[in-house]
């Protein structure tokens, strides 16, 4: 993908209506596929959603909508075919996300360990983008675990403003932060994915951070050595069988 850029998407209606919306949101609740939070503490939502959101701070994200809302199938291939630069290629490790937050949200520092497609449906919202070597390594590594940055100034960010029907796309490993101003929710389709490229480094990524975690070795990052991450690939793969996890890129 190289830099992140931005593009249009033409948003499937009906899909992103907040009554539609709240109705998912007490569906996908009682199975675990869907919460909410004010400032990082998960709450319960006791109110209609349009009521809840306009008390500020909320956000709320229906994860892994396409495993039990198969509706949005339409949605993602439309992201991924205007997107473009991706659709011909295998993708790993889809997922796909829905995040609704309060006009005028906290924000905080993110990075993703997968490439991703951001379609705002709703609302307006705001992302700003830093090179991935504005990271340590040591966080590059900690990303297979924790999305999650400690908030601090960054330098040549890629700023993308987006209403309905703009969305952007980032390459894996890019910190970014988002704002929502106002007056409106914001509401976000967030498609997730890996190349078979970025699926190898994100193993590689993954087996460093237990290396390092020994404090006697410092692994090389990815590309460093293709033998040396091909390694690497095969012990996550071993790892990942022996704990039973589930969903490894391949």
């Amino acid at each position: 993908m190289g830099n992140p850029f931005e593009f249009d998407v033409r948003v499937v209606d009906g899909l992103f209506d907040l009554d539609r919306l709240d109705a998912l949101y007490r569906s996908g609740a009682a199975t675990g596929d869907a919460f909410a939070r004010v400032r990082g503490a998960d709450v319960e939502l006791r109110r209609p959603l349009a009521e809840e959101l306009a008390s500020g701070q909320l956000e709320v994200t229906l994860s892994d909508v396409l495993e039990w809302a198969p509706e949005y199938n339409p949605m993602c291939d439309r992201a991924l075919y205007d997107a473009g630069a991706y659709f011909a290629q295998q993708l790993v490790a889809l997922r796909v996300d829905i995040r609704i937050s309060a006009p005028d949200g906290p924000a905080a520092l993110y990075a993703d360990p997968s490439s991703r497609l951001n379609v705002e449906v709703g609302g307006r919202s705001v992302w700003h983008y830093a090179k991935p070597d504005e990271l340590t390594v040591e966080e590059h590594e900690r990303l297979t675990a924790d999305g999650s940055l400690p908030w601090r100034p960054l330098d040549r960010v890629i700023t993308f403003d987006l209403g309905p029907g703009r969305a952007c796309a980032a390459p894996p490993h890019w910190p970014h932060w988002v704002e929502h101003p106002g007056p409106e929710p914001a509401i976000s389709f967030e498609v997730a994915f890996l190349t078979p490229d970025e699926a190898l480094e994100r193993k590689v990524w993954g087996v460093n951070r237990i290396l390092r975690a020994t404090r006697v070795l410092d692994p090389d990052p990815p590309g460093v050595s293709r033998a040396k991450d091909v390694v690497k690939k095969h012990l996550y793969n071993a790892v990942s069988l022996a704990t039973r996890r589930t969903r490894t890129p391949a």
